[in-house]
């Protein structure tokens, strides 16, 4: 059976499961990071490398650190490439935070992902 879907429909699904996947995670800024992070982590205190962080933005420098496991599973989910899978999370961080993301790295695929803000209005 084939199910045909426009694309602000499924913009609207991915943007939901993200929101569900994260939903009972604990979100905390420390310094310049804002960090959503899995509750049921046996180490709390391990933030900046420990696996239980899924979400990471550091303000400073505009990055967001997205683990590898929260882009495969948005992947596999939705048929997407895993870059495409990677714009769909940080479009949601963006939205959901209210935060600008220069580039985006997660652990598991090198190279990092740079996004033009030259769009952004700088002329109050």
């Amino acid at each position: 059976m084939k199910i045909i879907i426009t694309e602000n429909k499924l913009n609207e699904f991915i943007n939901k499961f993200i929101g569900d996947y994260v939903k009972d995670y604990n979100r905390y800024k420390n310094g310049s990071f804002l960090i959503y992070e899995d509750p049921n982590d046996n180490d709390p205190n391990d933030w900046a490398s420990h696996d239980s962080v899924v979400l990471e933005h550091d303000s400073e420098d505009g990055r967001l650190l997205i683990r590898y496991r929260l882009v495969k599973t948005i992947s596999d989910m939705f048929g997407l490439t895993l870059t495409d899978a990677r714009v769909r999370i940080k479009d949601w961080f963006e939205n959901e935070n209210g935060l600008i993301v220069k580039f985006v790295e997660s652990d598991k695929i090198k190279g990092k992902l740079y996004f033009n803000n030259d769009d952004e209005d700088t002329n109050n």
